[in-house]
């Protein structure tokens, strides 16, 4: 872990941490006497006590937490040292770090990049060497999407291991904790210590017994891979399209059975504008306290709540009905393999100037209408500013499994 000084400099340098307290973190590492505890990234959207606690949202400045989230009270149980207020796209609404009032953070394998989003802070710190480990939140794929962009590891758990009060939430429906780092190993260590029940999410979830002790799979020969057949209908760039290709030649070389699976019912650009529409309908009741006050919300961001606000009932329950086809394909289709892969996003990171592509969470948005757990797995493209990532999910509370996986895996792929 690099020094506090460097740290700050370098957090500065890439607009990573715009919210946090030096003199908190500081003050956690004199109480220990030693830098023995893990260091924790923590999105801008989780409460931390007495910390800025803002998502982003220019509403939410000078607001601190009154109270840790739940999961950030284990973390602190387990000694970790708490980095709060990482930097995210305003109120977790968007793919690209670029937030309107509290700047954009820059990607540390190319500054001119995208750093990806919303959880693009957690991201950006980790691949830059900051923090070995940080949380972020996914709701259409936040997580997945900038660890591809920057060439990191990123698991979306399976919707209810991890609680999630003390987050502001955008999608109740959708919103779910993830974590991001470099060694899945380190991932699966700190998924014990943050994953339990939460008594104060509606959505928490007892997980059964034994979720954590051992993954299912322990060689790559024993593996049933699943490439969805929709996947032709994806538009996707023709590096990314290539580089897929070698991943599935590289599994095969190495002995995984890959199989083509159906999945009539998934449709990735329908599935994506159905959650797209969700989002939007329930960040307008999430966010109504600032959609409502002048200055609250950025007006891209106030736009698309508004759109929200005002969709016909007919639109939204035909959103939902496309969510439950997908999300019902998706757990057909693993009655026939083990994992589904699939690159994580279309494209690879873009420049911050450019117009940013519609479908980015084309990929990402199934794992959260179905609820099922997902990784985003970084590999070598020949391009250092931009790896390659290709993504697993598999069914509930496989998410040990995927992080087992994860670890075999980059040992294979291009």
């Amino acid at each position: 872990m690099t020094e506090l000084a460097a740290f700050s400099r370098e957090a500065a340098r890439l607009g990573l941490a715009p919210d946090l307290d030096l003199v908190f973190v500081r003050d956690q590492l004199d109480r220990q006497g030693k830098e023995t505890g893990i260091w924790v990234g923590l999105k801008a959207n989780m409460a931390v006590e007495g910390q800025a606690w803002t998502a982003g949202i220019p509403g939410r400045d000078g607001e601190n937490a009154p109270f840790d989230a739940v999961f950030v009270d284990r973390l602190r149980r387990a000694g970790c040292v708490l980095v709060p207020g990482l930097a995210m796209d305003e109120a977790a609404f968007g793919a690209t770090g670029v937030n309107a009032s509290h700047g954009r953070s820059a990607n540390p394998l190319d500054n001119e990049l995208v750093v990806g989003g919303s959880s693009g802070g957690s991201a950006a710190a980790v691949a830059a060497g900051l923090l070995p480990l940080a949380l972020g939140s996914d709701t259409l794929g936040s997580v997945r999407i900038p660890a591809a962009y920057c060439g990191i590891m990123g698991l979306k758990p399976t919707a209810g291991l991890i609680g999630r009060s003390g987050v502001i939430p955008l999608s109740p429906s959708l919103d779910t904790v993830g974590i991001l780092g470099t060694n899945p190993e380190e991932l699966q260590g700190l998924l014990r210590i943050v994953a339990g029940f939460d008594p104060d999410d509606t959505a928490s979830k007892p997980a059964p017994d034994g979720w954590s002790d051992a993954a299912k799979i322990h060689d790559l020969g024993d593996l049933r891979v699943g490439v969805p057949v929709p996947l032709d209908d994806v538009e996707l760039e023709g590096p990314v399209r290539e580089q897929f290709y070698g991943v599935k030649k590289a599994l095969r070389n190495a002995g995984v059975e890959v199989v083509p699976v159906p999945m009539s019912g998934w449709s990735p650009s329908a599935c994506r504008k159905a959650a797209l529409l969700l989002v939007e309908a329930e960040g307008a009741v999430a966010l109504s306290a600032y959609l409502d006050r002048p200055g609250g919300l950025s007006q891209p961001v106030a736009s698309a709540m508004n759109y929200g606000r005002s969709l016909p009932s007919a639109k939204l329950v035909a959103a939902l009905a496309e969510m439950k086809a997908a999300s019902s394909a998706c757990e057909t289709a693993l009655q026939f393999c083990d994992v589904l892969i699939m690159p994580t996003t279309p494209q690879h990171a873009f420049k911050y100037t450019e117009t940013p592509p519609s479908n980015q969470a084309d990929l990402t948005a199934l794992a959260n209408v179905s609820g099922l757990p997902a990784i985003a797995i970084p590999f070598e493209s020949g391009d250092k500013t931009k790896p390659g990532s290709v993504q697993l999910i598999g069914p509930a509370w496989s998410d040990v499994t995927l992080l087992k996986l994860a670890g075999l895996l980059r040992h294979i792929l291009p």
